[in-house]
């Protein structure tokens, strides 16, 4: 028998395959003893690796039993209490939803004559998003993530940039020695892809300049401004400036109408990276923590970050719609210049795309923006009330508050030195990847390791955020210990051995209600104290 084809033949073969299909999804979602199983990855390359694809299944079934066990019911829980690791979200019922219609229908979006409605709708969204960022006649196009946004943003840096020193819009006529000279200002949490992006347009890594922050995080304005004003000395020409609203480790907002104020007076580009701390911007209430959004020429948002929908769903939304000729060409058979019509594709660095604002404009046309907003405001205060708990556990020592969904935290332990520290920490995320039961991540703030909880699902409960460090604290302390004894056994085997005083400091830090401080390395009464 022929595969079936969707819209051809009995409709209840389609309701029947995907009933079947939301059956494992559903039975992998609600039967979860960790975040994920703790089968060891070369049992899961043998496993894939045996798969022969010159002997297919001949049932869908057989197939669904299969990919549920490679797949699915190996996969990370999102929506699991004790799942912290990164920006990745439980998703709404509204997007799976969407999901599903998408699926099926497999909408491409690239061209007026295929997708007329999905093309108004994208521009619909794409005018409301704009609007939460204080455009009055903005557009923009969706992306597959930030990376992508981020990419796009760049390149209308650049097209502007070269249309300023040539004359030539577009992306024809990009003299090298035009390129070579482009800057683009950063801070040190600037997201990496901005750093691609660079060499992926031709600037060249040199082309990106990091500007210092404050004790926060955030990029310095006084800084950037010295920073400008050195590389125009030395023959550069400033391209754009990139402000954080939302650093992936420290949730830090960068300080934008002072950023812009510096780029105005230089010609810049202001991009605005608001992949984490967009969803801010949807609600009146919120919008006052991204000041000066509307200064910005594009801004960067990721609905499958803090807005609860799938991925993979971003948007780059600008200010000024003129911009997006700078990635603009044309090809007869599918956006004739001539057209009347919106072909999506005239804006996009993608041809074919999927119509992935479904999901955006399902769920805001079902709850509303300020719902889902409320969602993250949920996860904010969760997030605090981890960092209480992290506080209240004498093993663990917190950088600073939280300002978005993010708590950094360092383990201590009497007598340990700060690299000693540092291994146990690095010990105890392995366990914890392996293992399955929780999950979480690691990141390095000026120089300093560090554990990380992000912390996006609002129906986490105080007791499960409780269960969560009591994971995490037994398997540091299981590695404190281990430390303690392979240094028992060194001494036992070299006690009748000359050796040299110990050098190593000692990581015994104060207990403090307040935030600790950032910097690497901290001298307190003739001690080194871990930060």
């Amino acid at each position: 028998m022929l595969p079936r084809l969707f819209g051809l033949g009995d409709p209840a073969a389609y309701l029947d395959a995907t009933g079947r299909a939301a059956r494992v999804a559903v039975d992998t979602a609600y039967d979860r003893a960790g975040v994920h199983p703790d089968t060891p990855s070369t049992h899961l390359a043998d496993a894939v690796g045996a798969v022969d694809f010159s002997q297919p299944t001949g049932s869908l079934d057989d197939a669904l039993a299969e990919v549920a066990e490679l797949y699915a019911h190996q996969t990370t829980a999102y929506h699991h209490p004790r799942y912290a690791a990164h920006l990745n979200c439980p998703v709404l019922l509204s997007s799976t939803a969407a999901d599903t219609v998408l699926g099926a229908l497999n909408t491409a979006v690239e061209s007026w004559d295929q997708a007329r409605s999905a093309a108004l709708m994208e521009q619909r969204l794409l005018a409301e998003v704009g609007r939460w960022c204080g455009f009055a006649a903005g557009d923009g196009v969706f992306t597959s993530g930030g990376s992508a946004s981020n990419l796009q943003a760049m390149t209308l840096a650049r097209g502007r940039a070269v249309q300023r020193l040539t004359g030539h819009a577009g992306l024809a006529d990009l003299p090298a020695e035009v390129l070579g000279s482009l800057r683009v200002f950063v801070s040190a949490a600037t997201h990496y892809s901005i750093a691609k992006a660079a060499g992926l347009l031709g600037l060249g890594r040199h082309a990106v300049v990091v500007v210092p922050t404050d004790a926060a995080g955030r990029l310095d304005p006084g800084a950037l401004a010295e920073a400008v004003e050195r590389e125009v000395a030395a023959g550069a020409v400033p391209m754009a400036v990139v402000a954080t609203l939302g650093t992936t480790d420290r949730g830090a907002i960068d300080p934008l109408p002072a950023i812009a104020d510096v780029a105005e007076r230089h010609g810049m580009w202001v991009h605005a990276d608001a992949a984490v701390g967009g969803i801010l911007a949807a609600s009146a209430a919120t919008r006052h923590e991204l000041p000066g959004l509307h200064r910005a020429d594009s801004v960067t948002m990721d609905f499958h970050k803090t807005f609860y929908v799938g991925l993979a769903c971003s948007a780059l939304v600008v200010r000024d719609a003129e911009s997006l000729r700078h990635v603009t060409v044309h090809a007869d058979y599918l956006n004739p210049e001539d057209s009347v019509h919106p072909n999506l594709a005239d804006r996009s660095l993608q041809t074919s795309r999927r119509f992935d604002s479904l999901k955006l404009w399902l769920t805001l046309r079902e709850h509303g923006a300020e719902a889902v907003v409320s969602l993250f405001a949920g996860a904010r205060e969760r997030t605090r009330q981890a960092c209480g708990i992290l506080r209240a556990r004498p093993t663990f020592a917190v950088l600073e508050d939280p300002t978005l969904v993010t708590v950094l935290f360092r383990v201590r332990a009497e007598g340990l030195s700060e690299e000693e520290c540092t291994a146990v920490q690095a010990a105890t995320h392995r366990e914890l990847v392996a293992g399955g039961r929780a999950l979480i991540a690691t990141t390095v703030v000026d120089g300093v390791p560090h554990l990380k909880f992000t912390i996006l699902n609002p129906a986490v409960t105080s007791g499960e955020l409780e269960e969560l460090v009591d994971v995490v604290e037994e398997a540091a302390l299981r590695h404190v210990d281990a430390v303690r004894a392979g240094r028992h056994r060194r001494r036992g085997a070299g006690r009748n051995r000359p050796h040299a005083p110990s050098a190593s400091v000692s990581c015994t830090l104060p207990s403090s209600a307040g935030p600790r401080p950032s910097a690497a390395r901290v001298v307190e009464h003739g001690e080194q104290v871990c930060a």
